[in-house]
């Protein structure tokens, strides 16, 4: 099994944003939210079980536009596009 990270739900996102994602084995995934600048908004160390797991968001704070989150285990990255629309 690879690791896997999902779309947010919903997307577009208002308040919290639900964030899927599998790992073939327990370990460290780092999380972390950018503006489409690169500007890093919030940076997060997950401890993460093998299989399925969710990460929850809230983004009530941020400005309606496109963001990216990045999620990194064992060195390799998946980014992904986020819509927030309040």
């Amino acid at each position: 099994m690879q690791w896997f990270v999902g779309q947010n739900i919903p997307n577009p996102a208002q308040k919290t944003t639900l964030i899927p994602f599998r790992l073939p084995e327990a370990g460290n995934v780092t999380f972390s939210l950018m503006t489409i600048n690169g500007q890093i908004l919030f940076f997060q160390n997950v401890e993460a079980s093998a299989g399925n797991n969710s990460l929850s968001y809230d983004i009530s704070t941020l400005s309606n536009g496109i963001y990216f989150y990045v999620m990194t285990y064992k060195d390799q990255r998946i980014v992904r596009k986020m819509t927030v629309q309040h």
